[in-house]
Parts: C-alpha cells; structure tokens; sequence
C-alpha cells in the first residue's frame, strides 16, 4: 500500500509535469518584475534582483581602483544609491576580494544586462554538470523547479556558481583530481561554505586535488594582491568584526537561513551560547565527513554528504544556498540506479529538500521554528546510513 502511494506521487511522469509547471509560474514572475522596473528600483524600492546591487556595484569600485572601500559602509551605501539612482538599504559587501576577480567586468555592461549576464554565465556550468551527474530528461527540469533556483534568479546571487564550483569539483576527483581540486579550490571566493572541502580531500586521501586545490587558493589569491593591490585584503580583515557583530545582532533574517546558528538565535538564545552550540555543529560536521570520506562508500554518498553537512558546519547562510543540495540529491540518485529500495526513501527525502526552501522560510517566520537544518541533517544521516551498508 505505501509502495504503491509512494510510485502514485512520486513517479516521474507526474513530477515532471509538476516541475515544468513550476517554471512557467517562476518565469512569468521573473519576466513581469523584470519589465516592471525601468532602470534598477521597483515600485517598492527595492534593487531588481535585491543582492546584485552589491555585486554590481563592487564591479564599479573595483574598475576605477577603489576594490579596497567596499567594506566602509558609508562609502558602499552611496555608491549602492547612485548605482540605483534613488535611496536604498545598505547591501553589505562581506566577499574577500578574490570574489572581485570574478564580478569586476560586470561594471562594462548596464545593470539589466549585466544582471542577465551573471545569471546566464553562472547557471549554464551547473546545468552541464548536473546532467553528467546524473543523465536524464528530467534531471534539468527538476532542478530548475527547484525553489532555490528560483530565490537564485529573484536575489540575483551567486548560488549557481558555489553549486558548480562544489559538485563539479567533487565530479572530477575520481577521473581528473588535479582539475577538481582546482575547482574546489576557487570555492574560496565564498569561504564560509569551503571549510569541509580541506578535511575531506585529505580524509579521502586525495593528494592530486590537494594539489590543485593549493595552486587554485594560491594563484587566485596572488592574482587579487597583483591587480588590486594589498589595500582590499588587508579591509577585507578589518571587516571581518563587523560582519560578525552583525550576525550577532540579529540583523539579518535569521527565518531565512539554514543553519544551526540561525535556528537557535531565532528561539531566543543568546549569541555567545548559540555560537557555542554552532561550534558544536561545526565538530560535528567535520568528525562526520571525514569519517564518510574514509569509508569505502561511493563518490557520489561521499559528494552529497559533504555538500548537506557544509550548510550545517557555517553560522552563516540564505535560503539561496540551499541550491546547493539539489546537486547532492542528484549525487545519491546516482549511486542507486533502479535500487527499489532505496528509490522510496530517495523520493521522500528528496521532496523534504525540494519544498525546504520555500516552506522552510515561511515555517520559520509564522512559528519561530526554523526547521531548514533539521531537513539537511536527515540528509547526513541518510548519507551516514548509507555509507555504513556499502
């Protein structure tokens, strides 16, 4: 009765009917906000596609020699308005200026076109790597129902590339390790999301990706000090402070992040206990994928479960990172090809990660129960348990 309930939802004729569905409905929204807005601001005030102001406006900085003043708030604010031509928030600038590298030629395009440009350029890699992952007609469809693909395109964020940059390194280690070191290694650019990574090359005894990924941070951070100068890193350091007494504050919406640190402050717990109960999390996570990456469990349970336990290891995170685990879906689907028995329990835990990113939010605001961690630590177990019967 269960199989059966379960093959009536979850096969693939019906979730792929469900997923183009969701597309329609995301792109008449994308397309109605995008010609709603003549230049930057809409009729709310806010920034199309909220996050690319800072980015874009980091590229402007950036070309006329000023990479180092994007960390002094009151500098950014005002370049962020004239980028936008009317008064808006401050977006803040948190990126080490190797993230320069990859936004600087933004500012040689208009905002719009620069905005579609990001997305475009960043989205297609993922999309190649996804279907290498694992081949099917489907598999494209999926992902771009996926919710979190659809906060990528609202905010404008760089959720595709971390995507693309984490599992397409985890792609490569077994065929070519040098080259999936060298992508892993650019993941840098966000390095609250990148601190697994280190653990669990060298747990898995992959000293070529080591390698690449040592000559990938090296390289991509000479070429910041060669074209930028020493002035951005050494604000970048000095801002590190501030970006933390700002998660400490409360002034982000922790309703909106996936992470352990997020879901503790939002029932009421104070900083320095919840930064405790993080470090916590943190330990866990490491002591969990480098045990995962010395099993002998398939690349693609090691790939997923150092993927769901990134999220979990960072204080800090948005519901748009949580792109990042439909590549580690895909990563299981691999390792079970017409597997029944698991194929039930993949469908469940895949729907649980698929809806997290729009319900997660909505749960977490109306109850104060942000459950987000709770759905990406089934997946660690999931990945746990399944590496234990290989």
């Amino acid at each position: 009765m269960q199989q059966g309930l379960m093959s009536h939802f979850f096969n693939q004729t019906r979730l792929a009917v469900w997923a183009r569905l969701a597309i329609f409905v995301y792109g008449v929204i994308l397309f109605a906000w995008f010609f709603s807005v003549s230049r930057v601001v809409d009729r709310y005030g806010q920034p199309l596609a909220t996050d690319f102001i800072t980015f874009y406006s980091a590229s402007i900085a950036a070309r006329s020699g000023q990479a180092h003043s994007v960390y002094d708030k009151t500098y950014f604010q005002n370049l962020e308005q004239t980028t936008a031509g009317a008064r808006v928030g401050w977006y803040a600038w948190h990126y080490p200026p190797t993230f320069f590298l990859l936004t600087q030629p933004l500012a040689f395009f208009s905002y719009k076109a620069a905005l579609l440009l990001w997305l475009l350029i960043t989205i297609v890699p993922i999309l190649l790597i996804l279907q290498r992952i694992y081949p099917g007609r489907n598999t494209l469809a999926f992902f771009l129902s996926f919710p979190a693909t659809f906060q990528v395109f609202l905010h404008g964020q760089n959720g595709f590339l971390t995507a693309a940059l984490l599992s397409g390194g985890c792609m490569l280690l077994n065929g070519q390790p040098f080259f999936g070191g060298l992508i892993l290694g650019l993941l840098s650019y966000k390095p609250h999301l990148c601190i697994l990574v280190l653990p669990a090359l060298a747990a898995g005894k992959h000293w070529k990706a080591l390698q690449g990924f040592f000559f990938s941070l090296f390289s991509f951070t000479t070429a910041t000090f060669l074209v930028y100068g020493s002035e951005p890193w050494k604000a970048f350091l000095n801002n590190i402070p501030m970006a933390t007494a700002i998660l400490e504050a409360g002034a982000v919406p922790f309703a909106k992040m996936p992470t352990p640190y997020a879901a503790i402050r939002l029932l009421g717990v104070q900083p320095a206990s919840a930064s405790l109960l993080q470090g916590v999390s943190t330990l866990l996570c490491l002591l969990f994928v480098v045990l995962l990456w010395r099993s002998r469990a398939g690349s693609g349970i090691k790939a997923a479960g150092l993927i769901a336990a990134t999220l979990l290891a960072s204080p800090f995170g948005f519901d748009y990172d949580l792109i990042i685990l439909f590549p580690a879906m895909a990563f299981l689907f691999s390792e079970f090809p017409g597997n029944q028995p698991f194929a039930s329990r993949l469908a469940v835990l895949g729907a649980a990660i698929w809806a997290i990113p729009l319900a997660g939010p909505i749960i977490a605001s109306l109850t104060g129960l942000n459950i987000m961690p709770l759905v990406i630590l089934a997946l660690c177990v999931a990945c746990g348990k399944w590496a234990a019967a290989h």
